[in-house]
């Protein structure tokens, strides 16, 4: 059994039998890749309970599955203990050789396991005549994901890639997130030993950030998971409006905790790869990245924030704030939307957790208003 399939089937297992009406369609590739790292951190020599940050972990994952903050920290932890270890077991079940476990086998099978061995090291132009189909089928397996990337990130090279899909042990959305955090650019063939070690963590972190808001109230920072569906209701809306004039138009933004940096060339791979992932493709337009605040924001969002009063009076935690100067009236986080009419005036402005049921029946009653 795959090491995915362990995990998405164990933790779908828990979830059930402690939130029943979970949706569980929500465990995809990116929540599954941050259990994951969490889980190589618990498998570890000196992974402790007390190494276990439980709330984070529960925070996060209460973002895609309502009630899970409900369930018993010393369950979850018992849980997650108990899921690493047999992924240690699976994996290493996995990663016995052929023969290996057996130490009377004859000389002529030692030798011919020490040639396949071999000829599984060998470079792709010098394969040998009766070479296995399973190793064939594994590098044209690992030159279909090299090829992906490129066609992913089309200014990063054949050999980049290679060398980022090796530190990802073949896990193309490990590669894809190492990609976005430019880990590329310090990856050299000689220190790809030092570059692994220090990536999980890395992956880790890269997730958190791309899905949570922190707010600083009264010194205490208070997490606010952003539950990647937002994407998917977006499409949604368009599809429950289609017989209307209607339309989301969308403009990215690196400013709200640098959750952006990718070129307005990748933002579609990005967001059918990687967030929200699953082969996802926008039904309305997106535009190129602009700045909504500070001195150089877009005309469009200083017409929209003079029209519409800002509806959120918590600013932010201002390290995760990229401009500058900050104003009252500035654009909290990701997500923030603005209703216009028609004619280009702006009718309503929502904060970025706004109940998409309300924001329809605004929809409903702006249309109404303008026939």
């Amino acid at each position: 059994m795959a090491l995915e399939k362990i995990i998405h089937d164990s933790l779908a297992q828990f979830i059930h039998s402690h939130v029943p009406d979970a949706d569980l369609s929500v465990l995809d590739e990116v929540i599954l890749s941050y259990i994951t790292s969490v889980l190589e951190e618990l498998g570890s020599p000196d992974a402790s309970e007390e190494n276990f940050d439980v709330e984070m972990f529960v925070e996060m994952m209460a973002a895609y599955i309502p009630g899970f903050a409900e369930i018993s920290s010393v369950t979850i932890c018992e849980m997650m203990f108990d899921l690493a270890a047999r992924l240690i077991e699976a994996r290493n079940k996995e990663n016995v050789p052929p023969l290996a476990s057996t130490q009377d086998k004859s000389s002529s099978k030692v030798q011919a396991s020490d040639r396949e061995e071999q000829e599984s090291t060998e470079p792709e132009n010098n394969s040998v005549a009766g070479e296995g189909a399973s190793a064939k089928e594994g590098r044209a397996k690992v030159e279909d994901g090299v090829q992906l990337l490129v066609e992913m990130f089309p200014s990063s090279s054949l050999s980049v890639m290679r060398q980022v899909l090796s530190v990802a042990k073949g896990n193309l959305d490990y590669a894809v997130q190492l990609i976005m955090e430019g880990i590329v650019e310090q990856l050299d063939t000689a220190t790809l030993e030092e570059t692994h070690p220090k990536t999980d963590k890395k992956i880790k972190a890269s997730i958190l950030e791309k899905y949570m808001m922190v707010d600083n109230d009264d010194d205490v920072k208070t997490h606010k998971p952003i539950a990647p569906k937002e994407f998917h209701k977006l499409n949604a809306l368009m599809d429950k409006l289609s017989h209307s004039s209607f339309t989301v138009l969308a403009f990215p933004c690196n400013q709200f905790g640098q959750q952006d940096p990718e070129k307005d060339h990748e933002i579609l791979n990005v967001l059918k790869f990687v967030r929200p992932g699953g082969n996802f493709v926008p039904k309305f337009p997106i535009f190129g990245k602009i700045e909504v605040n500070g001195e150089k924001e877009h005309p469009l969002y200083t017409f929209l924030k003079v029209s519409c009063p800002f509806v959120n009076p918590i600013i932010g935690d201002r390290t995760r704030l990229h401009w500058s100067p900050l104003k009252v009236s500035d654009v909290r986080w990701n997500f923030e939307k603005f209703l216009v009419d028609v004619d280009g005036q702006p009718f309503k402005r929502y904060d970025l957790d706004a109940p998409f049921d309300i924001i329809e029946d605004d929809i409903s009653t702006l249309q109404h208003l303008k026939g």
